[in-house]
């Protein structure tokens, strides 16, 4: 009736994959902007206007960094825009499931980040 093994016959398992992360490299790819090259960098007090909103109305601060692009961010503007706005709709829509919201202030804290470089 019990189809369970014997206590002495468990044996632990040991993880398959083994991940190292080295905090050295992490760190440098963040002050080198090559995680997330499509954000600009701002003043910091756009940024923190910007962290703000994305804390109290999740989304709307990445759809507002979105929408106020600098001039002369790059030729590709017009897709940066429109993914930083849908990234922001994202956010907003996946507030529902808190991953949205989380997501959102990581976001606008990584934008901060960038903008004290």
């Amino acid at each position: 009736m019990n189809d369970l093994p014997p206590a002495s016959e468990i044996t632990e398992q040991k993880p398959v994959i083994e991940v190292k992360i080295n905090q050295n490299d992490i760190e440098k790819s963040i002050r080198e902007n090559k995680i997330f090259p499509h954000i600009p960098k701002i003043n910091m007090c756009l940024a923190i206007v910007i962290l703000i909103l994305n804390i109290f109305l999740p989304g709307f601060g990445t759809m507002l960094l979105g929408c106020c692009l600098p001039k002369g961010f790059s030729e590709e503007k017009g897709i940066v825009c429109c993914s930083l706005v849908c990234i922001g709709i994202l956010q907003f829509i996946f507030t529902v499931l808190i991953i949205g919201w989380i997501w959102s202030i990581a976001f606008g804290v990584i934008i901060v980040h960038t903008a004290r470089q």
